[in-house]
């Protein structure tokens, strides 16, 4: 039976991949960089590896043997104090594990990218196509962005194609994810103001259908679209904190005050003062980030998205129940 690689496993996406393909009787061997068995998957009978994307001489046992890969892993940041790490981990990571791939004889590679890795447009939802347009000083999504390219660029014979999510929600002990940390703070004291600008919102479940329909259907260079559902940030807090029962935004903060408090965390950042202040996602809070996904919809031959609202509940229902 073909085999089947996924790196990053332990996080939102690649716990519910593994779970999906499982279902379906595949044989999975999981990377995962710890000593230990990932305890997510005590009792399954997956193949688990240890493996380090800082590390190249790791990947090739991790990749030997495989007909296929699912590579999620990466450095999630929002210091600038993270850069390098950022760079090391998803750029030179990603580079050295596709050549390693394509040395092994791995036939399709699924590079799950972001929507970082590409541009907004400022007037209309951003397809598939839109170029990269973000003001430099953003390291991860200028890593992303880097890394999609070398995943197509290195990959020898190897047909890879890339996947860009937008903000994920699902069930589960991954609690770093935006929307999860505003639904805590919901639970807390509720959201009393939010930025003016919007989001996309996906289910991991959405994203999952996507990734296993990009490895059966799609083509060598293509660039999919994971993405759900475009709402206004307020609108959005709001639908949780009548979810939650609790206050819901009375205002909304204009962009120039998101800017200007993103810089001023910014420099915290550069500075490398305790902690790790939120300075991009402020910073771009107040603009429209609204995606058009039809071509994927399309090429893929998706079906809707499943209901914001749905998504949003059964996350909340996961936080009540670890209380």
């Amino acid at each position: 039976m073909p085999r089947t690689l996924i790196t990053g496993g332990t996080g939102l996406i690649g716990y519910h991949l593994a779970a999906a393909l499982r279902a379906r009787g595949k044989e999975l061997r999981l990377m995962h960089r710890q000593h230990v068995r990932p305890a997510l998957f005590l009792g399954w009978d997956a193949e688990c590896v240890e493996g380090d994307l800082s590390q190249p001489h790791s990947l090739a046992e991790a990749v030997a043997g495989c007909d296929y890969v699912y590579h999620l892993a990466a450095c999630v940041s929002a210091s600038l104090g993270d850069a390098e790490s950022m760079r090391q981990i998803n750029v030179e990571g990603t580079k050295a594990l596709v050549q390693a791939a394509a040395k092994a004889g791995v036939k399709r590679f699924i590079n799950v990218s972001s929507i970082a890795a590409m541009g907004v447009n400022p007037s209309t939802p951003a397809t598939e196509f839109e170029p990269y347009n973000h003001a430099p000083g953003l390291p991860y999504n200028e890593t992303k962005r880097d890394a999609e390219h070398a995943a197509h660029e290195y990959k020898g014979n190897m047909e890879v194609i890339s996947v860009r999510p937008s903000l994920v929600v699902g069930p589960g002990p991954f609690r770093r994810g935006t929307i999860a940390k505003l639904i805590r703070l919901a639970l807390s004291i509720g959201l009393p103001v939010a930025p003016v600008g919007g989001v996309n919102v996906v289910d991991v479940e959405d994203v999952v259908t996507v990734l296993i329909a990009s490895m059966r259907q799609g083509k060598d260079g293509d660039r999919f679209l994971a993405t759900g559902h475009n709402v206004k940030t307020r609108q959005l807090m709001t639908t949780i904190c009548d979810l939650v029962s609790k206050p819901k935004p009375l205002m909304s903060i204009p962009r120039a005050v998101t800017e200007r408090a993103g810089t001023v965390l910014k420099w915290w950042s550069a500075l490398q003062l305790p902690g790790q202040p939120p300075a991009q996602a402020l910073s771009m809070s107040g603009m429209p980030m609204y995606y058009n996904d039809d071509w994927t919809r399309a090429r893929l031959r998706l079906s809707e998205p499943k209901p914001l609202q749905q998504t949003l509940q059964e996350r909340i229902d996961w936080e009540r129940a670890q209380s």
